[in-house]
């Protein structure tokens, strides 16, 4: 009867430390977010992801200033080219940009760029030099041909209202990563996003398989280029614009969820080769069924930006300036 006891206790001593020793690590791990991003509100260092990362928020809404032209109802890209608003359409439209009068909306002057291809261009990016139009949007996953062509900014002759550009260049890239070529709207090889920045153009992508988004850079010079994969960081929304500050010392993106809302991202004191590595904040605009769809943002100053918004749902296409 002794030994059967001493059985019993044995026994539940055993279980005792199951319950209480073994799982500490398990449930603590389960319980802290899985954010590795150091400017997150909720950042792990021991994380190894970015979907649960949560950052700081504020609301601000933009001011409407123009209702833009239905020969850019598709607007994707905005850039400041000899203080002149740059605007384009997006996938299988004309191979034109378009100087915009930012006050009234009406377009000034009609550029074509000679022997390009408007596959799909989502993005605007420049330096003092050049000016990038990227043709980087891929919404079915399935493009082996992504590129950013490069013009001179001052092949633009602002005295003349239809004329042509012709590109000093050709960027062409590819993701190491991406092995699928498959058609669909399942995967999160899209991109929208282009900046400049000390030699590189960094793309952000526009994800539909998750609402995260990746970062790559290629060097900003003609030839083929690998695409170099730099980090993620858990954006909500879908982006679909970008630009940087005069000096270099900020980042917007912007994107939307068309159930939610639109949004701008500001990235700051970012390393020189890293955007991600800095601090990030959340401007929640309004709602996309108030704005539309917002697709593209450009620096009018430090302290200004414009965005674009294309036509969709019987709501024209729009600009608007937002105040920082």
């Amino acid at each position: 009867m002794r030994n059967k006891k001493l059985i019993l206790i044995g026994l539940k001593f055993i279980s005792l430390v199951f319950l209480i020793g073994f799982p500490t690590v398990s449930c603590s791990d389960r319980s802290r977010p899985d954010c590795a991003d150091a400017s997150a509100v909720n950042y792990n260092p021991d994380a190894i992801g970015f979907a649960d990362c949560k950052f700081s928020s504020e609301s601000k809404s933009p001011e409407l200033i123009a209702v833009l032209k239905d020969a850019v109802k598709e607007t994707s890209g905005l850039a400041l080219v000899s203080g002149q608003l740059i605007t384009h359409n997006d996938r299988n439209n004309t191979n034109e940009l378009f100087a915009i009068d930012p006050s009234t909306g009406e377009i000034t002057n009609t550029f074509v760029v000679a022997g390009a291809n408007n596959r799909d261009w989502e993005d605007l990016a420049d330096n003092d030099e050049y000016l990038f139009i990227g043709d980087i949007g891929n919404n079915h996953g399935d493009r082996k041909d992504l590129k950013v062509y490069i013009v001179e900014k001052n092949r633009f002759d602002f005295s003349r209202n239809y004329s042509t550009v012709i590109p000093k260049g050709v960027i062409n890239y590819f993701y190491p990563e991406q092995n699928n070529f498959e058609r669909g709207d399942s995967h999160n090889w899209d991109a929208e996003g282009l900046v400049y920045l000390r030699g590189f153009l960094y793309i952000f992508m526009k994800h539909r398989i998750d609402r995260l988004s990746n970062l790559y850079r290629i060097p900003a010079i003609s030839g083929d280029h690998e695409a170099e994969f730099l980090g993620t960081f858990n954006a909500g929304q879908r982006i679909t614009g970008a630009d940087i500050s005069a000096e270099n010392t900020q980042i917007a993106l912007v994107g939307y969820n068309k159930s939610g809302n639109c949004v701008l991202w500001l990235f700051d004191h970012f390393s020189t080769d890293d955007p991600l590595s800095g601090n990030k904040r959340k401007i929640v605009l309004g709602t996309f069924a108030e704005l539309g769809q917002i697709e593209a943002v450009v620096y009018e100053s430090d302290t200004s930006l414009l965005l674009s918004a294309e036509k969709v749902n019987g709501i024209p296409a729009r600009l608007y300036r937002l105040q920082l």
